[in-house]
Formats: structure tokens, sequence, C-alpha cells
């Protein structure tokens, strides 16, 4: 499988998005994400806030204010399946105006 990107998150674990699941998943789902897909790179590697997922143990969702060109007031919203506690996978990445209230705990917030 090729990756799309490898990077790492503040958190030093290694997140990897794969080529086919950028294509056959997020921009199937989430075209606006196509014209930016740097965004969810710059996400991971410097979010506003990452949140645990409250319904799948072993997800993490991160924020990123501004991280999308054309919309710098919205949030990219990045949602990563760890497989380990130090590498995770991109499931779906996607621009809200919001953080979502029902996550779980916050697991980091840059100062």
């Amino acid at each position: 499988m090729n990756d799309f990107f490898s990077t790492k998150d503040p958190l030093n674990r290694r997140i990897t998005l794969s080529t086919s699941h950028y294509y056959d998943h997020i921009i199937k789902g989430h075209e606006e994400i196509e014209s930016d897909p740097d965004c969810i790179k710059k996400t991971i590697e410097n979010p506003d806030y990452i949140y645990e997922d409250s319904t799948h143990f072993n997800r993490e969702v991160y924020y990123g204010l501004g991280k999308y060109r054309k919309y710098n007031k919205l949030y990219v919203t990045t949602v990563v399946e760890f497989e380990t506690n130090k590498t995770g996978n991109v499931i779906t990445a996607y621009l809200t105006d919001k953080i979502k209230e029902s996550w779980g705990n916050l697991q980091y917030a840059k100062t």
C-alpha cells in the first residue's frame, strides 16, 4: 500500500494516510479537501486540539483552525485510528465550523 504521506504529530506519533484511502474514502465523501490535500498533514503536524473519540477507543480527532487555504475560518477535522500507541492511520478528514461537543477527553491543546 502506497502512502499519500507519513508524518509525526506533536506527541511524536507516526501518522500515515494511504493513497488508496485518500482517494477512495476522503475525496469521495469530502470533495472540498481535494483542492488543498496538505491541510490534512498540516492539521496532524500542528493541531490546535486533539480529542479522544468517545465511541472508538483507538481513535483520536485532530482539529486545525485555518489549515485549509480557501476557508481559513473553518477547522480541518482529521480522525486517526491508532494501531499502537505510536502509530496510526488517517480514517477521514473534513471541514467544520466548530468543535463537536461530544468528543471524549482533550489529549492535546496547542499553547
